[in-house]
């Protein structure tokens, strides 16, 4: 026993070394990939020794304002805001949905995400991936105050060179607020071609239990390295 809590001899290897998150409470925000994700969040609540582990994911929501803002579920950013308050950390898993929206850039003399131009650089822009990330950071320090915050990029296959740019820039403006980003589009070895089934796909985009599991230890690893 650990704490007085009993463990499993198979997940004695994780929960015998202490970490930061044992007994933590978990919000995770995000699209599809954690509103399917009971596999990868209740093998990331074994591996972590977690309290409680809570699911704000929606099928198709974005980050930027690329679909319907009008609806509340429709977004990131409007959904956060109703997520329980009793929490010690907050996963967010970046859009896939996001994809071909403008990825804008990090204006660092006005700290803001803008359009790529000079003469739109004064207000944030949530059309933008920039301009949507750091409202999305602002939104969450401003509703859970002293509740750590955590980007993962979401992992996908073959969607090109913008998929890339858009988890430099979040990782960017993620930086500047001191907020953890790890990239699991391209670090998590999730491999799979696009748009067909594989090992850890189903489509090249939404995971198999095999592709679960793996993304769930990969976050682990993440996380106990904070």
């Amino acid at each position: 026993a650990i704490d007085g809590k009993q463990i499993e001899y198979g997940n004695l290897l994780f929960n015998a070394i202490p970490h930061r998150w044992y007994g933590k409470k978990v919000n995770c925000l995000g699209d599809s990939l954690t509103a399917s994700g009971a596999v990868w969040q209740s093998e990331l609540k074994k591996l972590l020794g977690l309290n409680t582990i809570r699911n704000y994911g929606s099928s198709g929501t974005c980050i930027t304002s690329l679909r319907d803002e009008t609806a509340p579920d429709t977004n990131y950013r409007y959904r956060a805001t109703s997520m329980d308050s009793d929490v010690d950390l907050i996963i967010v898993m970046t859009s896939i949905n996001d994809n071909g929206s403008q990825l804008g850039e990090w204006n660092w003399t006005n700290k803001t995400g803008t359009f790529s131009t000079d003469t739109d650089k004064a207000v944030n822009n949530v059309a933008t991936i920039a301009g949507a990330t750091n409202e999305l950071i602002s939104i969450l320090r401003t509703n859970f105050t002293g509740v750590d915050i955590v980007f993962f990029g979401h992992p996908h296959m073959n969607w090109g060179q913008w998929s890339f740019n858009a988890c430099a820039l979040e990782k960017e403006i993620c930086g500047y607020n001191a907020i953890p980003y790890f990239d699991a589009c391209r670090e998590s070895n999730i491999y799979g071609p696009s748009g067909t089934a594989s090992t850890y796909y189903t489509d090249g985009t939404h995971l198999t239990k095999a592709g679960n599991i793996k993304l769930a230890q990969y976050m682990a690893g993440c996380l106990r390295s904070l």
